[in-house]
């Protein structure tokens, strides 16, 4: 469904940017057991390794690229 395409989608654009580090994407919620309203928001869990930076640093550079991606 759209949500899983919007999943990949961002897995695509948050993976090519921290390709020296797993960057995983999930859903979870109501977003995850297809329980939630169509236009309700989208649970996304981040899971990275340690290495690419701070969790200030990190969720700094998502904004940037999401920015970037018009997402």
């Amino acid at each position: 469904g759209k949500r899983q395409d919007l999943l990949q989608r961002l897995q695509r654009v948050v993976s090519a940017h921290f390709k020296e580090h797993t960057a995983q994407l999930h859903l979870f919620g109501s977003s995850a057991n297809d329980f939630c309203m169509r236009n309700a928001d989208m649970d996304v869990c981040f899971v990275v390794d340690e290495a690419a930076g701070s969790r200030e640093e990190i969720v700094e550079t998502l904004g940037k690229i999401l920015k970037q991606a018009r997402m």
